[in-house]
């Protein structure tokens, strides 16, 4: 995810093709020359002014969710925020039954995210059951899966979305969240970069690039990358758009996916965040366009380097939650925990172990 999650009966393979992209790219960085090594000095330089009134900010909005010409989902009420390094968010969510088929009804869930810098908390729940109560009996939260608690920690090889960034983000593995642009240039050179200016007199520098995956296991699936992308060089050097395509191995669908900024607003000194913006991907089996799968965001309300009501300071599962900790990204390995009031009450090295304790196993 990057900042997708396409839940669909027939569509499973989307979701860890499209949106699964926990990667760094290893490409070396040759500097450009002339007038194009000038263009993206100016884009990055942008990117890091955007970033530094933003170290304190809190974004509210909503957004609709439709898959090919109808089945159209309003999602409101989202929030993001970030201040000292830790992210908080909270996102209404469409979740597909099992066996779904287009026009059947969905479910509706609450998904709060909070990252403190070393860990990740991943908190859902159905939307007529949040917030949830204090304390949660742990053998009906275990039983009946409406309520669901992941607590993981940063490690050499796992990286972070952090909360889902609500703005638009480059869709390749690895970037697919709110990554500085100096890093993204250093590991993915553009191919080539030219600039045009748009009938209201704004520049825009346009950016070409492509790379390969590494041969690993986690990604055996995934060949190459390209994307094609637009930054407005008058408006803070804000993403107004792009087209990428993600090959896959023989006979596994190509993934294509584009973003269109609708409209930018400025809310600090230079600058310019996107406040409306379309993000579309479908899959093509054979030059065969599959069904399109549309996000449409509008940001509702903006904050920067405002002290904020409520600081992003801390974050806590309902006592009785029965928390999964993920140890080793290669085996899998979980452990499992019964909360208790900021921290662990119990710890159990395996399930069989939880589900003694919850009296559901000799």
């Amino acid at each position: 995810m990057s900042m997708f999650a396409f839940v669909k009966g027939r569509a499973a393979l989307l979701t860890p093709i499209l949106f699964s992209f926990i990667l760094t790219l290893t490409q070396p960085f040759e500097r450009l020359y002339g007038a194009e090594n000038d263009l993206l000095d100016q884009i990055i330089k942008l990117d890091e002014q955007r970033r530094e009134q933003m170290k304190t900010c809190r974004f509210e909005f909503n957004r609709s969710f439709r898959i090919g010409a109808k089945n159209m989902y309003e999602m409101k009420g989202n929030s993001w925020e970030q201040e000292n390094g830790k992210t908080l968010s909270l996102y209404h969510e469409v979740v597909y039954p099992k066996g779904f088929q287009p026009g059947d009804p969905v479910n509706e869930r609450i998904s709060v995210h909070y990252f403190d810098g070393e860990r990740f908390f991943s908190f859902r729940a159905p939307t007529d059951k949040y917030p949830a109560p204090d304390r949660l009996d742990s053998k009906d939260f275990y039983l009946t899966g409406e309520y669901f608690a992941n607590l993981s920690r940063r490690s050499k090889k796992r990286a972070f979305e952090r909360g889902r960034f609500p703005l638009p983000v480059l869709p390749i593995p690895g970037y697919d969240y709110d990554v500085p642009l100096r890093d993204f240039f250093k590991h993915n050179s553009p191919t080539k970069i030219t600039e045009r200016t748009l009938e209201s007199g704004d520049r825009v520098v346009h950016c070409e690039l492509a790379g390969d995956f590494p041969n690993t296991g986690d990604y055996m699936n995934y060949k190459n990358w390209e994307l094609a992308v637009d930054f407005n060089l008058s408006k803070g050097g804000a993403l107004i758009g792009y087209e990428g395509t993600i090959y896959l191995q023989p006979k596994l669908p190509t993934v294509h996916m584009s973003c269109v900024v609708l409209n930018l607003e400025q809310y600090g000194k230079g600058i310019w965040l996107q406040q409306e913006f379309e993000t579309r991907a479908y899959e093509l089996y054979e030059q065969n366009k599959g069904e399109e799968f549309v996000y449409h965001t509008a940001v509702t309300s903006v904050s920067l380097n405002e002290k904020l009501p409520t600081p992003v300071d801390s974050f806590d599962f309902p006592a009785g939650s029965v928390v999964y900790e993920s140890l080793d990204d290669r085996t899998g390995k979980t452990i499992y925990h019964i909360w208790g009031k900021s921290k662990p009450e119990k710890t159990f090295e395996d399930e069989q172990a939880l589900l003694k304790e919850l009296g559901l196993a000799e």
